[in-house]
C-alpha cells in the first residue's frame, strides 16, 4: 500500500477539530524560548520592587530633611549664644574700664586734699 501524503503542519492545525491547549504550544512543554524572546514576568513583583525602592528613597530623603532642620536649629542656637557672648564681653569691657578709671583716680589722691602730682 502506498504511503499517505504528508500533510502540512498548518493544514493539520486548521483542519483538526481537536482543542489544542495554548500552554502546550507556547508553555514550557513546547521547549525553551530563543534568547531574543521576551519572557512574561509578573507585574506585581516588579511593582512591589519599585514600591520598595521608592519607599526606601523617600525615607532617606525624609531623614536627610529632618537632619537639615536639626542642623538649622542648632546653627540658630549657636548664633544667638554667640551674640549674647559678644554683648556680655562688651559689657564686661565697659565695667572693667570704669573700675580701672576709678582705681586710677583713687591712686592719684593719697591724702585728703593733697595730690601726688605736683
Amino acid at each position: 500500500m502506498p504511503e499517505a501524503p504528508k500533510q502540512n503542519f498548518f493544514a493539520k492545525l486548521f483542519a483538526s477539530n481537536a482543542m489544542i491547549d495554548s500552554d502546550q504550544l507556547f508553555g514550557e512543554a513546547a521547549g525553551k524560548a530563543p534568547a531574543g524572546v521576551i519572557k512574561k514576568e509578573d507585574v506585581n513583583v516588579n511593582m512591589n520592587q519599585l514600591r520598595g525602592n521608592t519607599d526606601s528613597a523617600s525615607s532617606a530623603i525624609h531623614d536627610t530633611r529632618m537632619k537639615l532642620l536639626e542642623r538649622g536649629q542648632k546653627l540658630n542656637e549657636i548664633d544667638i549664644a554667640s551674640k549674647e557672648m559678644a554683648d556680655r564681653a562688651e559689657e564686661f569691657s565697659s565695667l572693667s574700664r570704669k573700675v580701672m578709671l576709678k582705681q586710677k583716680e583713687k591712686a592719684e589722691w593719697s591724702w585728703p586734699f593733697t595730690s601726688k602730682k605736683q
